[in-house]
């Protein structure tokens, strides 16, 4: 038995073209070519990730994500961070 991760944008993606899906994500045929605003994301993912898990300052660029971080990280709960965004695991 394995897990697979799935998030929102997975999802997304799957559900606006399965092929194109299909050879991205488990054929990996193909190589997505990667914009500035994907660049962006990414870094702001990894941001939160590490500012939730392991306190790490949040640096000036993104500042703007302190305010609502912070709330977050206060929140009561189990904290699952994972791969930069984990929202959702799978069992198939």
């Amino acid at each position: 038995m394995s897990v697979t991760p799935w998030s929102f944008s997975r999802l997304k993606a799957f559900e606006q073209c399965p092929k194109q899906f299909f050879h991205l994500k488990i054929a990996k045929d193909y190589k997505e070519r990667v914009s500035e605003a994907m660049r962006y994301g990414t870094e702001a993912h990894r941001v939160a990730e590490y500012f939730i898990r392991d306190g790490s300052p949040i640096p000036p660029k993104f500042s703007y994500m302190q305010k609502v971080l912070t709330a977050l990280n206060n929140k009561q709960g189990v904290t699952l961070t994972r791969n930069l965004h984990m929202i959702f695991l799978f069992q198939i």
